[in-house]
């Protein structure tokens, strides 16, 4: 196998003291979206000086003395995607699945303006019944990624082993919408 030859270049050190982490992210339309982990919001970054350009509510949630959702109480949305629902553009955020208050999804069209929720408890437990966990161990989904047919939702071994769940998208949406019990 050869070299792959490309030119890596690194961008000048910036801080956006906006957002406090970046734990799911989506280029695209010349903007960057981002999500933290113990951010209420969804934010519209300039990718060329990193300003946020806009944010919008995904959920209010009390905030503490440094504008964070507390550790006990966070949504921990861990991974971001861009999807086709129903025939429009949304970005796909996803709670951890580490705690019953980590458990929901959300459909926010790109526009930030028309959101959808969804309660993951019972697919994160089919993730859990099928990967053999232990009583010890859990699910902790820290990135997910699609296909215009399939989605891919990735877990994060610390309490249990690394696994890729992949799926059909269409029947993602229709378990999770409660139009569907399985998976398969």
């Amino acid at each position: 196998m050869g070299q792959a030859s490309f030119k890596l270049t690194t961008s000048v050190r910036v801080t956006n003291k906006n957002i406090s982490s970046g734990s799911g992210a989506i280029f695209g339309n010349d903007s960057l979206a981002v999500v933290g982990d113990d951010e209420p919001y969804l934010f519209h970054v300039n990718p060329n000086d990193f300003t946020t350009e806009k944010k919008k509510l995904i959920k209010k949630f009390p905030l503490n003395e440094y504008g964070r959702i507390n550790k006990s109480i966070k949504p921990d949305y861990e991974a971001m995607g861009k999807v086709n629902y129903q025939g429009k553009t949304y970005f796909l955020i996803l709670g951890s699945g580490s705690k019953s208050t980590r458990n929901s999804a959300y459909l926010i069209d790109i526009e930030g303006e028309k959101k959808k929720i969804f309660d993951l408890a019972a697919l994160y437990k089919q993730f859990n019944d099928i990967s053999g966990f232990s009583s010890t161990e859990h699910i902790n989904i820290e990135g997910v990624a699609n296909t215009d047919t399939n989605i891919f939702i990735f877990n994060r071994g610390n309490s249990g082993t690394n696994i890729i769940f992949e799926m059909d998208l269409n029947q993602f949406f229709a378990f999770i919408n409660k139009e569907s019990d399985s998976l398969a």
